[in-house]
C-alpha cells in the first residue's frame, strides 16, 4: 500500500479498502487482479474498459511480443497503420472511409470537435455524456454515468483553469435525453457539434437517438459518436451500429488494444485533408505498439468468438449478482442488469438508492474488501478470462451485500 501520493490522479483512478488506505496494484492475470499486498480481487474494473480478453492472457502476450521486433515508432505512419484501418473500415458503414490514430479518446474527440467547427463554421458544442478531460468536454459538466433520477445528474461541476468555454463556445449539456429540449437549442444555429457518449443509450431506449441524430442533421450540426466503452467490446465499431451511417465521425478506444492506448477517429474521405488543414498531428500519433495491440485483440476477439462470449459471460455474472443479492435479502435495494447485451453491466438501484451516492459508493467498498471490483455510478466490464472462475464468486457477492445491508 502507498501513503505518499506520487502519480498525480484523480478519484475514479484511486480505491481505498474499509480502512480508508488507498490500493496500490501489482499485477493481473486473466479476469483477476493482485494489490501489494499480496490479495487478488476478481477485477470487473478491467481498467475502466481497455481488458477486454484479460490481464496477461499468454497467447495475446506472445503474438504481441512477435510484432516487436519489427519496430515501435517510425518517421512517419507505416504499414501496419494502413493494414489496421482498412481492417477497421471494413466494419464501418460506406460513408466512413478514413482513420486518424491517437493514443487517448480524449484527443480523438477533441479532434472531432476542431473539424467539426471548421466544417460548420460555428463555435458551440453539443455534449450527451462523458466525452473526455479537455477544456471543452468536461467544463460545467454532470456526473455522465449517474443513473437517470440521481441528483449528482444534474450536479454541475466546473473544474478550475478551462478556457475557451465562453460565449459563443460554451458547450451545452443534453442531460434529459428528450428530443424537445435539444431541438430548442438546436435552432440557434451556433453548434458545430452534437457528441453522443454510446453508454448513454443504455439509459434510455426508445428511440431518442434516432430522433437526435435526425434533428441535429436537418439543423446542419455535426454529429460524433463516441464508441470509446463499446468499440472492440460490443461489436468491432461499437453498439451504434444501426445509428453509424447518420454520423460524420465515430471514435473507438479502450478495449481495441486490448490494455494498449489506443483510439481511432473514423471520419468521411476528405478527413485526410482536414487534419492536413487543420494540423492535427502528435508524435506518437505514429507509434507502431498500439497497432500490434490491436492487430493481434482484433485476431483473438475473432478466433475465440469474443463478441458472443462476453455477452455469455456478462449475462451470466449479471444472474449470479440478482441471485446473490436475493439470498442476501438486498434484493429490493440492489440489483443488476445487462448493457448491451452482457458486454458491460451495471448496478441497478431503487430510487431512494439513486439518491444517496454515499451509501452506493460503500457497497463497492464493501465487495473490493470481499475481493470483488465493481463500479457504482459508472458500468462496470467483463473479459473473456472471467468464464474460468465465474460461478465460485456467488458466495462472495453473499457475504458482501449482507455485511453491506447490516452497515446501513
Amino acid at each position: 500500500m502507498t501513503t505518499q501520493r506520487l502519480v498525480a490522479s484523480t478519484s475514479l483512478t484511486r480505491l481505498y479498502g474499509m480502512d480508508g488506505t488507498e490500493i496500490e496494484w501489482a499485477g493481473g492475470r486473466g479476469g483477476r487482479i493482485t494489490d501489494a499486498c499480496g490479495r487478488t480481487y476478481a477485477d470487473f474494473i478491467c481498467g475502466l474498459g481497455p481488458v477486454v480478453i484479460g490481464h496477461a492472457d499468454p497467447e495475446w502476450n506472445t503474438r504481441f511480443a512477435e510484432r516487436l521486433g519489427n519496430g515501435a515508432i517510425f518517421p512517419g505512419y507505416a504499414r501496419g497503420h494502413d493494414e489496421l484501418a482498412a481492417e477497421v473500415l471494413k466494419n464501418a458503414p460506406t460513408p466512413f472511409g478514413c482513420v486518424g490514430y491517437f493514443k487517448h479518446s480524449s484527443d480523438a474527440v477533441s479532434a472531432a470537435v476542431r473539424l467539426a467547427r471548421f466544417r460548420t463554421g460555428r463555435p458551440g458544442i453539443i455534449r450527451c455524456g462523458y466525452t473526455g478531460w479537455h477544456d471543452a468536454l468536461i467544463a460545467h459538466s454532470p456526473r455522465w454515468h449517474e443513473p437517470m433520477g440521481s441528483p449528482s445528474r444534474e450536479e454541475f461541476r466546473s473544474p478550475p483553469g478551462c478556457a475557451g468555454v465562453t460565449g459563443d463556445e460554451e458547450p451545452w449539456d443534453w442531460t434529459d435525453l428528450e428530443p424537445s429540449t435539444l431541438a430548442a437549442q438546436l435552432v440557434s444555429g451556433r453548434f458545430a457539434c452534437l457528441i453522443v457518449d454510446a453508454y448513454q443509450l443504455a439509459l434510455r431506449d426508445d428511440g431518442w437517438l434516432k430522433q437526435a441524430l435526425d434533428l441535429a442533421t436537418e439543423a446542419g450540426t455535426l454529429v460524433v459518436l463516441d464508441e470509446t466503452k463499446t468499440a472492440g467490446r460490443v461489436a468491432p465499431i461499437g453498439a451504434l451500429t444501426e445509428f453509424h451511417a447518420s454520423a460524420d465521425y465515430i471514435v473507438m478506444g479502450k478495449a481495441i488494444a486490448n490494455g494498449v492506448a489506443l483510439s481511432l477517429l473514423l471520419g468521411h474521405d476528405g478527413m485526410a485533408d482536414d487534419f492536413d488543414v487543420t494540423r492535427i498531428s502528435g508524435t506518437f500519433s505514429k507509434d507502431l505498439v498500439s497497432v500490434y495491440a490491436a492487430q493481434v485483440t482484433s485476431a483473438v476477439m475473432r478466433e475465440r468468438d469474443g463478441y458472443a462470449a462476453l455477452r455469455r459471460i456478462g449475462s451470466r455474472l449479471v444472474e449470479l449478482v440478482n441471485s446473490a443479492s436475493a439470498e442476501a435479502g438486498t434484493a429490493e435495494e440492489v440489483g443488476a442488469a445487462t448493457v448491451f447485451g452482457g458486454s458491460l453491466w451495471d448496478f441497478r438501484f431503487t430510487p431512494s438508492l439513486v439518491a444517496d451516492g454515499a451509501r452506493r459508493g460503500l457497497l463497492t467498498q464493501h465487495l473490493a474488501a470481499s475481493g470483488v471490483l465493481a463500479l457504482q455510478g459508472h458500468p462496470s466490464y467483463v473479459c473473456l478470462a472471467h468464464a474460468e472462475d465465474l460461478d465460485a464468486l456467488h458466495d462472495v457477492f453473499v457475504a458482501a451485500l449482507a455485511r453491506w445491508r447490516r452497515a446501513a
